[in-house]
């Protein structure tokens, strides 16, 4: 018989200028049971909505944090304190890379959420993964509102790839590309990353021009109103509270 040594993988909290990212909670069954109830939502990327299939796709996410180190947080709206989508970070075994993935609520198309949540995302592994050259994202050719998302993040179609049983188009933005575009301007999406990020924009790594950011550690806060000590603002952000981040186990 044998054990499995624990390897404890830590799922931060991100705060950016309107969203909080914060890991999945079982309380979010019946948000996402909701969002995913809207065929024109599921249009382009599926997936069942009873609360069964929701939970177990909820469970995904989570292992995918344990198995990977990287995995998608609930998007929490800081005004109203809504759940209002799925987004952060993908990959799985015979993927083309690690992926930004985005899944906003209909009622809230339109306003840039996605994107911002996209930024805070792609900034955050680039960050936690100096040996990361891109980041990628894999949208169906005919998803149209996904692909400008992923053109105004600044990435641009790689290549074409057959992948679960469809021809994907893969997106791809390089690490030199990503600080480059980063370089003079804190967009949203930049409110508050981890300190391996502030250090790598703050000049400590090798990557010229990149600006200096701010930051505190970032964690978990109850839906868009997160306790804890003040961070500090970012080139006029206000500054935004943090609290300790959630520990996953995972067998290594």
């Amino acid at each position: 018989m044998t054990t499995a040594k624990a390897t404890l993988v830590t799922i931060p909290t991100l705060t950016t200028e309107r969203l909080v990212m914060r890991p999945l909670r079982s309380s979010d069954v019946p948000g996402f049971v909701a969002i995913w109830s809207d065929p024109e939502f599921t249009r382009y990327i599926g997936g069942r909505c009873d609360p069964d299939s929701v939970w177990h796709a909820m469970a995904g996410n989570i292992g995918c944090w344990a198995l990977s180190g990287v995995g998608p947080w609930a998007v929490v709206e800081r005004a109203s304190g809504d759940l209002v989508g799925r987004a952060g970070l993908w990959t799985e075994p015979g993927w083309p890379g690690i992926e930004a993935v985005w899944f906003i609520r209909r009622d809230r198309w339109g306003r840039g959420y996605a994107r911002e949540a996209g930024t805070a995302a792609i900034s955050w592994v680039f960050a936690e993964r100096p040996e990361l050259a891109e980041v990628i994202s894999v949208i169906l050719p005919e998803n149209t509102a996904s692909v400008r998302v992923a053109e105004r993040l600044g990435m641009t179609c790689a290549r074409l790839q057959h992948l679960h049983g469809e021809q994907h188009a893969v997106y791809a933005t390089g690490r030199a590309a990503w600080y480059d575009r980063l370089a003079g301007a804190v967009p949203r999406g930049l409110a508050e990353l981890p300190a391996a990020a502030a250090a790598v924009l703050s000049g400590a790594s090798a990557v010229p021009g990149a600006p200096g950011v701010r930051t505190a550690p970032a964690g978990p806060g109850a839906a868009g109103r997160p306790e804890g000590p003040s961070a500090p603002a970012v080139r006029g952000v206000p500054a935004v509270p943090s609290t300790p981040a959630v520990p996953v186990h995972s067998p290594s």
